[in-house]
């Protein structure tokens, strides 16, 4: 994939939203990026990556700060050109649909533009021929590649009680959901809720304020909610936050302040947090209508939008970038957003049999816009949606080629630290160099995993 060689991708930010309006598309076609060098390919995957990563801060308890007594005004947000995406820059979002009566949480899917321009669309689903059933519950970290997934492969595995006929199985991947592989077969509730900094998942047992409820997996470290009815809320880049019911309290810096798990119109939720700054934004969402508020971290709230229709928010374009200050200053949210019909845009109305108008979208806060992606939904018809998980940046590397796996190694000739299947994107440092022998090597990155890569397998 083409570094365009823009400091932190500030660029690839840009291009999400830099779209023509009016249905049509527009942009001169892409240049294309010149051919991938050379890398060496192993047999079969290695272990798991064996690398120590370095310890996070203590998560803790986080609450939506009440409003200042000066609040500012509020700007309504109104829907504007469409937004496109961008070189380096990877889309993930969930196929689902809208009204379903249905527990399963969709499949997952990328979005991305290789170094020729074009535009591929793919399903994370490589799990379903072996391990066939229902996606029930998906939990991942985007950014490092880690994805948990608990697929009910019969009877019932919803709730906090499952049928006595129940099987299912956990699956982990570690290549941002190219290829995966079965770790549990529970027999109990055992639901991932969120992944952290290792790369293991909170699994959850369907019970409220029991000890145990909530613990990590394959650790079996045990979690205690700082709530009876406290769930975790796991935030891009800035570790694990905590939630209640409508109505309920979390005690933050010797305060009480409501914070709530899914707003229902009874409170704000907390949806995105600036890790540069500590900004927070938290959303009421209603049938009649949504409220974005941003807040510093001092509880000063800075800004409001209203929505005529539904929205959620899943991240913060830019989120978790390298370094302590802000890619950019201004503020655009990705997530989902109820246009009211379905949105054409560039592919035309005729491209699809849509009846969900619930689109993904960027918020661009700054200009009190909302962009709808157009390029997720070919294909989808009646109440299908594309539901944005995260939008993360480059620039990338893709493995191809290989016929198995790409070896990452903190040197040439030393063991492999992990070995990314065809199809992987890795992070690119966009440094190269040339061993003894003449072969060129690449450093890339995903997750806690860092090192060489042998550079013709990567484009």
């Amino acid at each position: 994939m083409r570094n365009l060689g823009l400091i932190l991708g500030v660029a690839a930010i840009l291009v999400l939203i830099v779209a023509c309006g009016g249905g049509s598309k527009g942009g001169s076609a892409p240049t294309p990026a010149p051919s991938a060098s050379v890398a060496e390919t192993s047999p079969s995957p290695t272990s798991s990556p064996a690398v120590t990563p370095s310890a996070p801060a203590s998560p803790a308890a986080t609450a939506t700060p009440a409003p200042s007594a000066t609040a500012p005004a509020v700007r309504a947000l109104e829907v504007g050109m469409h937004a496109l995406v961008g070189y380096d820059t990877i889309v993930y979002y969930m196929v689902n649909c809208t009204g379903c009566e249905t527990m399963e949480a969709g499949v997952p899917w990328r979005a991305y533009l290789d170094a020729d321009g074009r535009l591929h669309r793919e399903p994370l689903d490589s799990y379903a021929a072996r391990y066939p059933g229902r996606l029930h519950r998906l939990a991942a970290d985007w950014m490092a590649g880690q994805l948990w997934a608990l697929v009910c492969q019969a009877g019932d595995c919803y709730g906090d009680t499952w049928s006595a006929d129940a099987k299912a199985v956990l699956l982990h991947s570690r290549d941002g959901g190219v290829s995966w592989s079965a770790e549990a077969h529970p027999t109990t509730p055992a639901l991932p809720m969120a992944v952290d900094y290792r790369g293991e998942v909170l699994l959850w047992d369907g019970t409220h304020g029991a000890p145990g409820s909530f613990r990590w997996y394959p650790s079996g470290e045990s979690v205690e909610a700082p709530a009876p009815d406290a769930m975790p809320l796991m935030l891009e880049f800035t570790g694990l936050h905590w939630c209640v019911p409508p109505g309920e309290t979390l005690n933050e810096n010797g305060g009480e302040v409501p914070v709530a798990c899914g707003s229902n119109g009874t409170g704000f939720e907390l949806a995105a947090r600036e890790p540069w700054s500590g900004a927070m934004y938290a959303v009421a969402d209603t049938a009649s209508g949504a409220t974005i508020r941003q807040y510093l971290p001092q509880g000063q709230q800075a800004g409001e939008w209203s929505y005529e229709r539904r929205l959620a928010i899943a991240g913060l374009v830019g989120q978790g970038l390298a370094g302590p200050q802000p890619v950019t200053s201004e503020r655009r949210l990705y997530g989902n957003a109820d246009l009211g019909e379905p949105y054409c845009g560039s592919l035309g109305c005729g491209a699809t049999s849509r009846t969900s108008a619930y689109e993904a979208v960027i918020f661009d806060l700054d200009h009190a816009t909302i962009h709808p992606f157009d390029q997720l939904t070919e294909g989808m018809a009646g109440n299908e949606n594309p539901v944005l998980q995260s939008i993360v940046l480059g620039p990338f590397r893709q493995v191809t080629g290989t016929g198995s796996c790409l070896n990452v190694r903190q040197a040439p000739g030393t063991p492999p630290l992990a070995c990314y299947a065809d199809g992987t994107i890795l992070r690119s440092f966009g440094e190269q160099m040339t061993d003894d022998s003449g072969r060129s090597w690449t450093w890339v990155r995903l997750g806690n995993v860092a090192g060489l890569a042998a550079s013709e397998y990567l484009r």
